[in-house]
């Protein structure tokens, strides 16, 4: 019987370990992918955008990237149980 609860829980750490390697690609790609449509966005010099839409833009990014830390936050725990080599996400 401890054979067999050993086997299932090297099966479940095993599944949890793909699943937070999978959850940091992700979400590594998302805040390369919000990065890049902030760039794109961005109010920089545009005279055709008014202060309202502008602000509008940048309230919104600073939302994104708030929500992102908190999923960075949350994944912390898979990070430090199964010791990944994490470096914070520079796009965030």
């Amino acid at each position: 019987m401890l054979e067999r609860i050993k086997k299932r829980n090297e099966k479940v750490s095993t599944e949890l370990y793909h699943e937070t390697m999978k959850g940091l690609e992700d979400f590594m790609k998302e805040t390369g992918d919000n990065k890049a449509l902030f760039i794109g966005n961005a109010p920089y010099h545009s005279r055709e955008m008014t202060s309202d839409k502008a602000i509008g833009i940048l309230i919104e990014y600073r939302d994104t990237a708030k929500q992102l830390r908190k999923r960075e936050e949350n994944m912390k725990f898979g990070v430090d149980l199964f010791k990944i080599a994490y470096v914070p996400s520079p796009d965030l």
